[in-house]
């Protein structure tokens, strides 16, 4: 796919052609992760209760949420503890969520079919569970006729729920224990055409965010979602071969 794309069409005067270019270059990089191995945190059988806990302990756990201060951490033991910012590096960290964030996908289960005449799979569903306990579901299709939503994804977790709608067109929030909701609208799919417009402002919203001065944890879509993203796939590939629940790796 990248290969058939002309990088002058997304060149413009604030990137050239040789800007453009060299970005394709690294995304046909598919075997380059420069990640370490997914690891999925394993709790402490003989540590369930606080009064488990003893000075000096080393226990893993999942992250569950990040503040500047610090960063919450699930134990397995019914109360989550907090990580001040200052013991999380052996450098001065300003705000934690330059070194932590919260937990990805770690299982998924998809199902698919393929409409007659499509050697893809047109029509998916996935099922994921999120490495700090919450459980999500996405559904999409590309036999629906255009015009209408291609894509619903539903996410929920002890602090409430969320629905997005068709690529983000729209987002609902469901705060638990607040009878009132949050609905948010987004008009930037209006008027694209093919997967070329979408990929064209992808690559112009992240050259400007460079440019701008962002931090890593700030840029839109950065290459770790992105190759999260495919790790993501892969086991939903792999599902369906399978018939089986797949644990990203």
């Amino acid at each position: 796919m990248l290969k058939t794309l002309k990088p002058e069409l997304f060149a413009n005067e604030k990137f050239g052609v040789i800007t453009v270019k060299d970005i394709l270059g690294e995304l046909e990089k598919p075997g380059r992760d420069p990640r370490p191995d997914f690891k999925v945190a394993r709790f402490n059988d003989s540590v369930t209760d606080l009064k488990d806990l003893q000075p000096g302990m080393v226990l893993e756990g999942t992250v569950s949420n990040v503040a500047q201060f610090g960063a919450f951490v699930d134990l397995g033991v019914h109360q989550d503890g907090l990580v001040h910012v200052s013991q999380l590096a052996h450098k001065f960290v300003n705000d934690a969520r330059e070194v932590v964030k919260t937990g990805d996908i770690v299982k998924v289960q998809c199902f698919g079919m393929r409409a007659p005449g499509r050697d893809i799979w047109s029509t998916a569903s996935f099922n994921f569970q999120f490495a700090n306990g919450m459980v999500g579901h996405l559904t999409s299709s590309y036999d629906i006729e255009r015009g209408h939503p291609m894509e619903r994804c539903e996410v929920a977790g002890v602090d409430g729920r969320f629905v997005l709608e068709d690529m983000w067109r729209e987002v609902t929030l469901y705060p638990a224990g607040d009878p009132v909701k949050q609905v948010y609208t987004n008009p930037v799919f209006g008027g694209y055409r093919d997967f070329n417009d979408t990929f064209s402002n992808r690559i112009h919203c992240f050259l400007e965010q460079i440019q701008a001065g962002a931090r890593p944890d700030e840029i839109d879509g950065s290459g770790y979602d992105g190759l999260m993203a495919q790790k993501v796939i892969q086991a939903g590939i792999e599902s369906l071969e399978t018939g089986k629940v797949v644990e990203v790796g």
